[in-house]
């Protein structure tokens, strides 16, 4: 039977949690009562210990006022450091097409200066065939003059023999 009876009050109480109108009468008369009581008369605070708390809402104020001035500073050092970085960031981009101008300007001059070079080699190669053809008619000049160098001694050889004999 113990068991019936705790069944049944387990029972009813959950018909009183089902029935919302009842609850919110409930709810409602906590409002009131909550209203009714005075949380001052709960924490009546002695005149020293009144003192220490506003002596703490002053030091918390004055932390407050630090930390919005040191905030309001380093917000002031951000956009000075953010200017300044800008301006060098546009500084280092003409720096940069400048010598990127210059680097193309030279690259040109190299590659004009390539190309002559280039192009004179072969007619240095038709120069030099005509200098190896030159070449040959100063060594052909040169072996004839041997020639005749040798025929001159061979006939001063035979005056020479004749005119001992």
């Amino acid at each position: 039977m113990s068991n019936k009876i705790s069944i049944d009050k387990i029972k009813a109480e959950l018909s009183k949690l089902t029935d919302i109108e009842r609850l919110k009468k409930e709810l409602e008369r906590l409002k009131v009562e909550l209203q009714k009581v005075d949380i001052n008369n709960y924490f009546q605070l002695s005149p020293r210990a009144q003192e220490r708390v506003k002596n703490l809402e002053q030091r918390y104020n004055e932390v407050v006022k630090a930390i919005t001035q040191a905030q309001d500073q380093i917000d002031k050092e951000i956009q000075q450091l953010v200017l300044t970085f800008q301006k060098s960031r546009k500084d280092v981009r003409k720096r940069f097409k400048s010598i990127r101008k210059t680097a193309e300007t030279q690259k040109k001059k190299v590659t004009k200066a390539l190309k002559k070079k280039l192009k004179p080699k072969k007619k240095k190669k038709k120069k030099t065939k005509k200098k190896s053809a030159a070449k040959k008619k100063t060594k052909n000049k040169a072996a004839s003059k041997k020639s005749s160098k040798t025929t001159k001694k061979a006939a001063k050889k035979k005056t020479v023999s004749k005119k001992s004999s």
